[in-house]
This record gives C-alpha cells, sequence and structure tokens, in this order.
C-alpha cells in the first residue's frame, strides 16, 4: 500500500479549520474551557494539527489500506469503483461511533457536569470531523 501523505495532511488540517470555525462561530457560547486553556493559540493549533494527523494516518490506514483488496476485487468484476469521499466518510462515522471516541467524549463530558448542550456540541463536532477526514482521506488516498 502506497502513503499518500498529502491526503493525511489536508485531513488533518480540514479538522483544525473546522474546529477553529466551531469552537469561534458557531458553538461559541458552549466553550466554556477556552479562558481555561494555558498554552498559546498557535501552540494549541499546532498540538491540535499533530494530533489530527494520528488521526488522519489511522483513517488512512483502513479506509485505503485495507479496502484496497476489495476495490482490486470490484474491478476484477467489472463493477464500478464507489464514490470514494462517501466511503471514506462512513467509515469516519463509524469509526468515532464504533470505536468509542463519542462514548468516551459523553463519559467525560458527564463526569465534569457539562449540560447537554456542550456534550451535543462536542460529540456533534467530533462526528463530523472524523466523517470529513474520512471522506478526504478517502477521495485522495
Amino acid at each position: 500500500m502506497e502513503m499518500k501523505w498529502i491526503s493525511i495532511a489536508v485531513a488533518a488540517l480540514a479538522a483544525v479549520i473546522l474546529g477553529y470555525v466551531w469552537h469561534n462561530f458557531i458553538f461559541k457560547d458552549t466553550d466554556e474551557n477556552a479562558s481555561k486553556n494555558k498554552l498559546s493559540p498557535p501552540v494549541f493549533m499546532l498540538v491540535s494539527y499533530i494530533l489530527n494527523l494520528l488521526i488522519a494516518y489511522g483513517l488512512h490506514r483502513q479506509v485505503v489500506g485495507l479496502h484496497q483488496f476489495i476495490r482490486s476485487l470490484r474491478a476484477s468484476a467489472g463493477e464500478n469503483v464507489s464514490n470514494p469521499f462517501l466511503h471514506g466518510v462512513f467509515h469516519g462515522a463509524m469509526d468515532s461511533l464504533v470505536y468509542g471516541a463519542i462514548s468516551v467524549l459523553i463519559i467525560t463530558a458527564l463526569l465534569d457536569g457539562k449540560g447537554l448542550k456542550a456534550i451535543l456540541s462536542r460529540v456533534l463536532y467530533w462526528l463530523i470531523t472524523i466523517s470529513l477526514m474520512g471522506g478526504i482521506v478517502g477521495m485522495l488516498g
């Protein structure tokens, strides 16, 4: 399997941009921890980008790596390969739900005493972010 690092880098950058827009414009009132953050904004965005690279790498391994064999079987059978963006979005959504990312967010928020709006904001953000990252990796990878 050939690693397409550009797809991983673009997916991680899209997650950072979506995070910036989400927390600064869409759900600004639910972000109580923004004032408590001890990192400067550039350092926070760099750390966020590096961690999103890890998520995008894992998505690349699953979306592209595990399904490369299935795609070759479909091509040899004469079937058209499905939309790679939607395929990646599907795996991103399933990964965030099945592998427990959403469950961990909900449990952590409940233990911290967060309200329903804050919990739903974080869950929806990560579901959209990981789905978008999977779609980008699927399309470019």
